[in-house]
């Protein structure tokens, strides 16, 4: 899916948006992915939040990881936050609303669930982009290069790894580590 994104009066960029899961040999799919679309107040397009969230354990937590932080996100946005700050605080609240969540999910008999989820989430706006994750997701920035750019064919194709971390999940314990990306590379790093 292409997303035709103008982050200012300036020309218009294209983001060519592709994800992939694979179950594997289990019996569930437990992964959910979420492209967002932020408005302005007068319709225009904003920003896009992409996500991929890598439930654990069953996807209970994933589900609702993927509901709940692209609308807080959102929400700080619209109240003025910038953009690293507001993804630090959405990756925070959804934390504390999965926990207060996570009991009325489906357990396994007497077992409550331990239902849990990674976070890989990259923002959009204004032809800049931010990345923040939690877990052991990556993102990966893939840039076409060469002179035929509409050809996938013949165009050549250059990647950035942004962010990998392992085992850190969507637990109490995990530890949010949010990166700004700027139109430089690479990016200041921040951790809480």
């Amino acid at each position: 899916m292409a997303v035709e994104f103008p982050p200012s009066p300036a020309p218009k960029y294209s983001y060519a948006i592709s994800a992939s899961c694979d179950r594997g040999d289990r019996h569930t799919m437990e992964d959910q992915i979420c492209v967002y679309r932020g408005f302005t107040k007068t319709g225009e397009l904003d920003f896009v939040l992409l996500g991929l969230f890598d439930g654990h354990a069953g996807e209970a937590a994933a589900q609702r990881a993927k509901e709940i932080l692209p609308s807080k996100v959102d929400r700080l946005i619209r109240r003025g936050w910038g953009e690293e700050k507001a993804l630090r605080q959405a990756f925070h609240d959804t934390n504390d609303q999965l926990l207060q969540e996570m009991n009325t999910w489906s357990s396994c008999g007497s077992i409550p669930s331990r239902s849990g989820t990674t976070a890989c989430v990259v923002l959009l706006r204004r032809g800049r982009l931010w990345t923040a994750n939690c877990g052991d997701s990556t993102c990966v920035l893939g840039i076409r290069v060469g002179e035929n750019t509409f050809d996938l064919h013949s165009s050549h194709w250059s990647s950035y790894v942004f962010y990998a971390q392992h085992r850190n999940y969507f637990y109490p314990e995990a530890v949010l580590t949010c990166e700004y990306k700027a139109e430089g590379l690479p990016s200041q790093h921040f951790d809480t």
